[in-house]
């Protein structure tokens, strides 16, 4: 890996580190699809607008099909059920049932993508990491059904972030990073936009929901997802 690449995997990993407290903190005064919502709305109001100005949407409509893909799995799944589960789990748990990623990344590559498939130390360490997270979820809840759906609900985002990391890889590696970025985050409001706006709050939320929520729109949407 370039330095340039470590770089960026270490700005990405600490900014993607830190929205679990900022979600936890606004769905206690807003709806969870209110929260995606928003959030990719201020992402794709922040990238949008410099992508056209730099051209980079073009050439994205051969890949229109992959790209409604990429948005659902990497952006609008996710961050609705990330949202929906910590109503029930700690921001804590949320973050490290998110951290299993590498994990199913890898198990979806037995079937997805031969290059990569784990074989002999690897698929021992796939294995014994799926056993990892089987038990944390099991002692962590101590069988409360509330946080077992939350915690489900958070691992099924992380399967969906899974599969967007295999669709940039293998379909939309080649563009360049801000076009797709931005146009998925506009296709992701446009997704959310029906329970975002039906399940919009009654009055002003508190000013940590929606320092929160910008947060999460402009730094850990529009910027992490274009550093990824």
């Amino acid at each position: 890996m370039s330095r340039r690449g470590l770089i960026l995997f270490a700005a990405v990993s600490i900014i993607w580190g830190v929205p679990y407290l900022f979600i936890r903190i606004a769905v206690e005064s807003v709806s969870p699809a209110f929260v995606a919502w928003s959030r990719v709305t201020i992402g794709a109001a922040v990238l949008l607008p410099l992508a056209v100005h730099r051209g980079s949407l073009r050439g994205l409509w051969p890949r229109r099909g992959w790209l409604v893909a990429f948005a659902a799995l990497e952006m609008a799944l996710p961050f609705f059920l990330i949202a929906w589960g910590e109503r029930y789990v700690a921001s804590s748990l949320a973050a490290i049932l998110v951290a299993s990623l590498p994990i199913i990344v890898a198990a979806l590559s037995l079937r997805f993508d031969p290059g990569e498939r784990p074989t002999g130390p690897r698929l021992f360490g796939l294995a014994l990491g799926i056993v990892g997270v089987v038990l944390l979820v099991g002692i962590d809840l101590a069988g409360e059904v509330p946080e077992l759906v939350g915690a489900l609900s958070i691992l099924t985002a992380t399967c969906c972030y899974a599969g967007g990391s295999l669709i940039v890889k293998r379909q939309l590696s080649a563009l360049p990073a801000l076009g797709p970025v931005a146009a998925a985050l506009a296709l992701s409001s446009l997704m959310l936009m029906p329970s975002g706006v039906w399940l919009r709050p009654k009055r002003i939320p508190s000013t940590d929901a929606l320092v929160s929520i910008g947060v999460l729109g402009v730094i850990c949407s529009a910027v992490a997802l274009l550093l990824y």
